[in-house]
């Protein structure tokens, strides 16, 4: 049993940066009176997940393994289009209104997580 636990949590490990942009993403869509990107943004990533498990675990014959890598999968969508959203909405943006790099668009996320733990 530990050894499937083990792949899965590897493998789910890899994904908790966008799991963590997500969270943060999500927080800010629902902080500007938001709630539809972040209900699409999920749905659209559990329908991902859903197709990812039946392709990784029964097509390919991957186990536990193909869930972890479609949930992962399915984790880093969600994250991608909440935070196209907030760029889209001008959230991500440098000041002067010069476009960011997807490293600066991260730390500017990321520059939030502190702030999580206190809530």
């Amino acid at each position: 049993l530990v050894p499937p636990c083990v792949r899965y949590v590897t493998v789910r490990a890899l994904a908790l940066p966008a799991v963590v942009l997500a969270a943060v993403a999500q927080a800010v869509c629902i902080g500007t009176k938001d709630t539809r990107t972040p209900m699409l943004s999920v749905a659209l990533a559990g329908g991902a997940n859903l197709l990812g498990d039946f392709l990784f675990v029964t097509w390919l014959d991957m186990g536990i393994a193909g869930a972890a890598w479609a949930t992962a999968m399915s984790q880093v969508l969600c994250a991608m289009l909440l935070l196209q959203n907030l760029r889209r909405r001008g959230f991500l943006r440098r000041e002067g209104g010069t476009r960011t790099s997807t490293m600066q668009t991260v730390k500017q996320i990321l520059s939030f997580v502190p702030f999580l733990f206190v809530m």
